[in-house]
């Protein structure tokens, strides 16, 4: 292992399932250069990439389609609001105001560009049993959301002169263009005023942990394990990694339900009604489901796509000489 370079990893004979593994070398490359990664996959130094840089995307669509692996990822991108202060404390109804005008599908068609899936609910769909319970709007045309969204604002009583909030995020381009392009929505649609602040991630986090500053606040969730509870319990009251600080009782209480319940189907059920619930409450707001992008090349077999992008290696086999890269 040479820090900052790669890592090398041989097969392990001795290891109980030896007869099914397939790969005797890999080589871990280290690079925090999404460019520089797909440079070395075209020039044959790399058989599988850990991602695909934003600005290549569609690029890559058109001349390595073959080689493109995109499936849903279990995570979720999304704004938080800081329930703990004005403007947005016992505000459901701008919370949900400002929900409705942000059209997430124009969001990742033009800003992301990754195949990312818009999002409305914050699990993502595909978790088996489980049906994300979608918001009326979601179905609405965005004419009528944002007429809904403007008698949301005006119900809301916020006083004279165009709604202020700070929105923070962790320093990057494609955050940097999120912001933008959502700061855009909420100006043209309901007249409010955002002020963006690029913090790098560290300084984002305490300022979400301390809740002095932040109003608004880019956040994501990427599931533990293969159940709606891995996203459901981070909004639970009292929660550790409850970013937002939301707390009802009712929410809770679904929660318990579901844990008490051992019929899948019946479990289910009131998860998705602890969601709905979270949901009409609006303290996140959902933007987009990640998606896994990965390049693979031709000689490496046994690839499989998964909503948790876990791929074992030693179910891998390449059929060129060494080991995959």
């Amino acid at each position: 292992w040479v820090f900052g370079s790669h890592l090398v990893a041989v097969r392990n004979r001795r290891y109980w399932n030896n007869a099914a593994t397939r790969i005797d070398r890999i080589d871990y490359i280290t690079t925090a250069d999404p460019s520089a990664e797909l440079s070395a996959f075209r020039a044959g130094d790399l058989d599988i990439t850990s991602t695909i840089p934003p600005d290549d995307y569609r690029w890559v669509e058109r001349h390595l389609p073959g080689r493109l692996h995109v499936s849903p990822e279990l995570a979720v991108y999304y704004l938080g609001f800081n329930l703990t202060r004005p403007p947005f404390r016992h505000a459901r109804k701008l919370r949900r105001a400002l929900s409705m005008v942000i059209d997430r599908e124009r969001l990742v068609a033009s800003v992301t560009g990754g195949g990312e899936r818009p999002a409305y609910t914050f699990v993502p769909p595909g978790i088996p049993g489980y049906t994300p319970p979608l918001p009326a709007y979601a179905r609405w045309p965005m004419s009528e959301r944002i007429a809904r969204a403007r008698a949301l604002l005006a119900a809301a009583r916020l006083g004279a002169g165009p709604l202020r909030v700070g929105l923070r995020y962790n320093t990057g381009e494609l955050h940097e263009r999120i912001a933008v392009a959502v700061a855009a929505m909420w100006k043209s649609a309901l007249n409010v005023d955002t002020t963006l602040h690029a913090e790098d991630y560290k300084e984002l986090v305490q300022d979400i942990d301390q809740a002095r500053v932040t109003e608004v606040f880019r956040a994501s969730w990427v599931a533990d394990y293969e159940d709606p509870f891995s996203f459901l319990q981070v909004l639970r009251s009292g929660f550790g990694i409850n970013l937002p600080r939301y707390s009802n009782p009712a929410y809770d209480a679904w929660l318990r339900r579901a844990d008490a319940q051992v019929d899948p189907t019946r479990r289910a059920d009131r998860l998705a009604q602890a969601e709905a619930l979270m949901l009409h409450d609006q303290p996140v707001v959902p933007l987009f489901y990640y998606v896994a992008k990965h390049l693979v090349a031709a000689s490496v077999h046994g690839w499989r796509d998964n909503a948790m992008d876990v791929v074992y290696d030693k179910d891998l086999a390449v059929t060129a000489s060494g080991g995959a890269r």
